[in-house]
């Protein structure tokens, strides 16, 4: 609100008395403005002001090459990288490949030991009488045996029966020495001897076993390398 400034009768207005009048309206308009008033006059320009530049929005905008940077992976830059790991990959893959090969024959090795090696004990546990150790014709007695994949056991023979394959073959050879040099030695047991030969003649007998993979002609038709041989052999004197 304006309130008027009167001046005093008998006085005449000069220059500076209006000066001083205005001056007075002024003050006490300013002076009957509420602070509620002034508060919401300030938050008003406050909201007015202009937003401040952070220094990393302004050095975006001043590199537009960065900006884009920041935008993320082009289709070419995807493809290149894709190639990349390609390469590596087919470096890489020979190493899994032959990996596998030498578990394969490291495994087939060890079985046909264990295998080999229990059919040596078991003909090392029967005299030289038995009718397992006797040889029947020629200069060598011959078992062959197949162990089936499915059954899971040893059977004689070469040829599975229909809905079954032969995932091991084993071959057991019978031989028999007879010592000959008696007058010096080292003694020489190089000579065969055949089936009619006198038992009094026969001083030694050789078994020896041979242990085959046959993992390369498997059903799924698949060679990693793997079917290996393994042979093992004992003798046993009288």
């Amino acid at each position: 609100m304006y309130r008027a400034t009167t001046i005093p009768s008998g006085h005449c207005a000069s220059n500076g008395d209006l000066a001083r009048a205005l001056l007075s309206g002024v003050l006490q308009r300013s002076l009957s403005l509420s602070p509620m008033t002034t508060v919401a006059a300030r938050l008003a320009g406050a909201s007015r002001a202009a937003p401040i530049d952070t220094e990393e929005s302004q050095s975006l905008n001043r590199n537009p090459a960065a900006r884009n940077s920041q935008s993320g992976f082009s289709l070419v830059e995807a493809m290149v990288a894709a190639l990349l790991l390609l390469m590596i990959a087919v470096g890489i893959l020979p190493l899994f490949v032959q990996s596998i090969v030498n578990n394969a024959q490291g495994q087939d090795s060890s079985t046909a030991a264990n295998f080999a090696r229990a059919r040596l004990e078991e003909f090392d546990q029967l005299p030289l009488d038995d009718v397992r150790m006797a040889i029947t014709a020629g200069d060598e007695r011959k078992f062959d045996e197949i162990y089936l994949y499915n059954a899971k056991k040893w059977i004689d023979g070469t040829v599975p029966p229909a809905g079954d394959w032969a995932l091991w073959s084993r071959t057991t050879q019978i031989h028999q020495y007879g010592a000959v040099n008696f007058e010096t030695a080292p003694f020489s047991y190089d000579q065969r001897l055949p089936s009619t030969a006198k038992p009094i003649d026969i001083h030694l007998k050789e078994i020896e076993v041979t242990v085959k993979s046959n993992r390369n002609r498997d059903v799924t038709g698949i060679s990693l390398g793997a079917g290996k041989t393994v042979s093992a052999r004992v003798y046993k004197a009288v």
